[in-house]
């Protein structure tokens, strides 16, 4: 949607929904004019773990697409120090470009020229899957990783959440919502590799905190 078509829907929509604080500020400060309109209401999952998380995985998880909001390339840098400081770490990519088989090659060759040897051979890329087959994955790992700069909720945590996972997060949008920093996962403001590789190699290192978040 254009920017002029966002402000006409605005203008006339009789109701609008915000899925987080973050966003329902940042709407209010753009379109002030939605005041009376404008409501909170997060979003949520059906799926839920239905037994505490008792074994632990020295796996990290990301999930959803591989674009420059994501900032994958971040996380990958991060997971090259990991795989040294934790050697049986391993990085495990659920997403892809859907409806986008260029882009998609483009990322495929990016990994495999960009991705160490050593990474790659703790790395798995499933490609796009659909909700009841990241649920599933999901259970292969304990720490769900999301650099993103942007995140309007931030559904993908918290489905990682309800399977028992701790997250590692960026401070954007409807993250820092989601997440209370050392209850429940570490909020990492930062877009350096070595500060995201040391948060991810303290709960890998530490499995019972991990676990308790």
């Amino acid at each position: 949607m254009s920017l002029v078509a966002q402000e006409t829907a605005f203008e006339q929509a009789d109701s609008a929904i915000a899925t987080s604080q973050a966003v329902f500020t940042e709407l209010m400060v753009s379109y002030p004019k939605l005041e009376g309109r404008l409501s909170l209401l997060g979003l949520g999952t059906d799926c839920v773990a239905r037994e505490k998380r008792i074994s632990f995985e020295p796996t990290v998880v990301f999930s959803g697409r591989f674009d420059s909001i994501k900032r994958l390339p971040l996380l990958l840098e991060a997971m090259e120090e990991v795989v040294e400081a934790v050697p049986n770490a391993r990085l495990l990519l659920l997403g892809g470009n859907p409806g986008n088989p260029k882009l998609e090659r483009r990322w495929r060759k990016r990994l495999d020229l960009q991705v160490s040897p050593k990474l790659q051979r703790q790395l798995e890329v499933t490609g796009w899957l659909s909700t009841d087959e990241v649920w599933e994955h999901l259970g292969r790992a304990s720490i769900i990783a999301i650099p993103s700069l942007y995140e309007t909720f931030g559904l993908s945590l918290l489905e990682a959440m309800a399977k028992g996972l701790a997250g590692v997060v960026s401070p954007a949008g409807g993250l820092a919502e989601l997440v209370q920093h050392g209850h429940n996962g570490l909020i990492v403001d930062s877009a350096k590799p070595t500060v995201w590789a040391q948060s991810l190699i303290e709960l890998l290192q530490d499995p019972e905190k991990a676990l308790c978040m």
